[in-house]
Parts: structure tokens; C-alpha cells; sequence
């Protein structure tokens, strides 16, 4: 089958890598090299080096460029590569057509463990689809340049761009297994997860560089408690399967701590002198998807603690990603416990909650009505459009937000008039 050689930062550093290279692939016909995209970038000499000697001895060599789609890189952006980034990664591609035994070069977004060689060939980006995806980034990025928007219009058409051009999907039937979570997936597939969702609005904005519009990933748990529905046909299919213990395990699991998923959306650093909106945001692209809806664009951070059938919180794997255990669960449920009582409060609403004032309902309204004019829409479409977006915002978050919730969209009482709001 061949070996696989990762080549990570500190081996990249390792003057006698080459030599370490040599000495696992003698006796391989086959290597499989999965580079790490700085090393590759950094260090692209050596590893030119390393395929041209190893591919004269005889040896097939495919070479992989580590994506690190993980939970331990989330602050990381996959794939996104700078104009000069893209030209080494074409001259590399060029130089390694040009030896024979080099089989494949290709990018991968899988995790450290999964050592399964085949797999690497069967869930691999071409270059090709790297520089597409790019080049369609750039495209937007370039596109919101032109039309000179404040930094809370510029945020609105971002949302509205991630939320509603790509639909959501877990992958299934994609050949890349963690396509949906990035850039490059969401282009291709038209597929989206929160992970995509949140890599791509901080890809936009980060490429912007727009004074007073920055932006960071967060990683969230969402916990339920459990549910009468779910246990009914759980207790079903473990009395018609009682050969599989692990499946009561979960159960008797659910039972009493419920379900807790990972969950990842952006905080927005908002600063716009034009609506008097300065403050820290929360963005969920992918709760708003589809719906045509600004109801979880810059939300307050403090109605994370709002959630309608969710409990929200944060536990020490989210404020330090790491991957998720079978104790996970447990571990939320403790804290939604401690929350409930008053005696919790996640570390984003901790840190960012003071400064994140409910933005006005007309604020948003007058900001999307500029976006809809400048992106080509004749004043009665706009009018239209405006419209459906602040009905659909106010029933996505009747959805998600109890009643308390300081969101303006759910607080249609405290809706302004354009007069007042001049005059504000």
C-alpha cells in the first residue's frame, strides 16, 4: 500500500527532513505526502526537493495539502490563498506535471487520525477547484467594494449573501466528506454547514479590511433536553434490536442528559457612524439560511441566553476548541443547570454582552432598502424585497427567541418611524 508522511510545521523546521523523508520511503513504492499548506507555502523549495529525489528513486509519490479542517484550527480559513499564493500554487502544480511520478497533487481536509490512504484520493480538492473557489471570493469581495456601503449595509448584504446562495447539507452524497465546511465545498456543491457558513463570512470580511467591520468564529454548544418523541422511538428501536447494547447505553445517555450539538457562527466588531451602530454582534448565517431573513444578523450577544427551545452555553472545548467527547453532553448539561439557577454565563456573553446594544428595527430597514438600491433593484422591487425581509425577520425570531429576547425584531413595539429615527 505505500507509507503516509505528514509534514507538519515542526518538521517542515527539521533541517535533516529530507534525510528523516528518505529513510521511511526506501523500501515504499509508493509515498503518500500530506504537506501543511504554510509548510507548502513556506518551505517550496524543500519539498520540491523531497518529490524530485524520491520520484528518481523509483518511487510514486501523491502529494496532499493539509487543509486542517478541525476543531483545534477553527481560527484557521482553508483554502484561502493571496494572489501571490496562487501563483506559487500554479508554478508548483506546473513542476510537478512535469515529473512522471508524481501521481496526484491535491488538496485534503482531513482529520489527523484518518490515516486511511484511499481516502485521501477520494476526498481531495484539484487545484482547479482551489482557484475557482478563490477566484469566485474574490469576485464578491470585489463586487462589495464598488457599491461603497457603510460597514452595517456591508454586513447585511454579507448575511444575506451566505445565508440565501447556498443551502444546507451535512454532505451526504458529496464526495468530499467535509465539503459542506468549506470555502472551496460551498462553491462547488452550492452546500453549506455553520462551519462553512462562518469561514466564508469571515473570509469576505477579512478580505474587505473595511474600517469599523471585523470580524471573529466563535464555537458554541447547543443543548436540548430530552424529548418525549425522540425517547418513544428510541425505546422502539432498542426493543426491536436488543442485541445492540450500545444502543440502551444511549439511550439511558439521553435520557438524562439530552442532546448536545457543536455549533460555530461569527462576532461581528461593528462600528457605523452613519446608523450609530457601535458594538459587538452576533451572526448566524446558517439559522437564518434559506429564509430570506436578518433576524440572526448582528443579533445582541446577550439573547444567546434566549434561545426558544435551545439552551446555549459554552463549555471549556469551545473556549479552547478541542474535539468533542462522549462525555459531552453531560458536561453542557451541567452548565445549563448552573444557567437556569442564574449561576452561569457563557464566556461570549461575559466578554462582549455590555457592549452590544440591540440595533433598531427602522436601522435595520434603512439599511437594507440602501442595499437593495445599489445591487440594481428599481424602487418598487426594493420596496417589495425590504418588506418581506423585515416579515420573514420577525418570524425567524419569534422562532428562535423567547419573548425576553432584546432583538428588535422580536420587540415590533419598540419599532421607530423614519421621522423619529431622524430625530434619534
Amino acid at each position: 500500500m505505500g507509507s503516509l508522511i505528514r509534514i507538519d510545521e515542526n518538521s517542515g523546521k527539521n533541517p535533516n527532513f529530507f534525510e528523516v523523508v528518505s529513510q521511511k520511503s526506501i523500501y515504499d513504492k509508493t509515498v503518500s505526502l500530506v504537506v501543511n499548506k504554510n509548510v507548502l507555502l513556506n518551505n517550496t523549495q524543500k519539498v520540491k526537493s523531497i518529490c524530485k529525489s524520491l520520484a528518481e528513486e523509483e518511487v510514486e509519490i501523491k502529494l496532499f495539502v493539509d487543509g486542517n479542517v478541525n476543531e483545534k484550527d477553527f481560527e484557521d480559513r482553508p483554502y484561502i490563498f493571496s494572489s501571490e499564493e496562487k501563483e506559487k500554487l500554479i508554478e508548483l502544480n506546473n513542476f510537478f506535471a512535469g515529473i512522471k511520478n508524481v501521481k496526484s497533487f491535491g488538496f485534503v481536509d482531513i482529520n489527523l487520525g484518518d490515516f486511511i490512504l484511499d481516502r485521501y484520493e477520494r476526498n481531495c480538492w484539484n487545484l482547479q477547484q482551489i482557484l475557482d473557489a478563490n477566484e469566485k471570493l474574490d469576485a464578491v469581495v470585489e463586487y462589495i467594494k464598488k457599491l461603497k456601503m457603510s460597514p452595517f449595509e456591508t454586513m447585511l448584504f454579507i448575511h444575506d449573501y451566505v445565508s440565501n446562495n447556498f443551502g444546507y447539507s451535512e454532505a451526504d452524497g458529496m464526495l468530499n466528506r467535509n465539503a459542506a465546511a468549506t470555502i472551496v465545498g460551498a462553491y462547488e456543491k452550492g452546500k453549506i454547514v455553520c462551519v462553512g457558513a462562518s469561514s466564508l463570512t469571515k473570509a469576505i470580511i477579512d478580505k474587505l479590511e473595511m474600517p469599523g467591520l471585523s470580524c471573529e468564529v466563535v464555537n458554541v454548544s447547543v443543548h436540548t433536553d430530552p424529548d418525549p418523541e425522540v425517547i418513544k422511538n428510541f425505546e422502539k428501536e432498542v426493543a426491536l434490536y436488543p442485541q445492540f447494547k450500545e444502543d440502551l447505553e444511549d439511550l439511558k445517555y439521553y435520557k438524562k442528559y439530552g442532546d448536545t450539538e457543536r455549533h460555530r457562527f461569527c462576532l461581528i466588531h461593528l462600528v457605523d457612524g452613519k446608523y450609530g451602530v457601535n458594538g459587538d454582534y452576533l451572526n448566524d448565517a446558517t439559522w437564518d439560511g434559506q429564509a430570506h431573513s436578518l433576524a440572526m444578523c448582528c443579533y445582541p450577544v446577550s439573547d444567546v441566553q434566549m434561545f426558544s427551545k435551545d439552551d446555549f452555553v459554552q463549555t471549556a472545548k469551545d473556549v479552547d476548541p478541542m474535539m468533542s467527547t462522549k462525555d459531552f453532553s453531560k458536561e453542557a448539561f451541567k452548565l445549563v443547570k448552573l444557567k437556569r439557577r442564574g449561576k452561569y454565563v457563557p464566556y461570549v456573553v461575559e466578554k462582549y454582552g455590555k457592549n452590544s446594544a440591540p440595533i433598531d428595527f427602522n436601522k435595520y430597514k434603512s439599511a437594507f432598502e440602501v442595499v437593495c438600491a445599489k445591487t440594481g433593484s428599481d424602487e418598487q422591487s426594493v420596496a417589495r424585497k425590504v418588506g418581506d425581509y423585515m416579515k420573514n425577520s420577525e418570524a425567524q425570531a419569534k422562532k428562535f427567541f423567547k419573548p425576553e429576547a432584546s432583538s428588535k425584531f422580536v420587540h415590533q413595539k419598540d419599532k421607530k418611524t423614519d421621522a423619529e429615527l431622524k430625530n434619534s
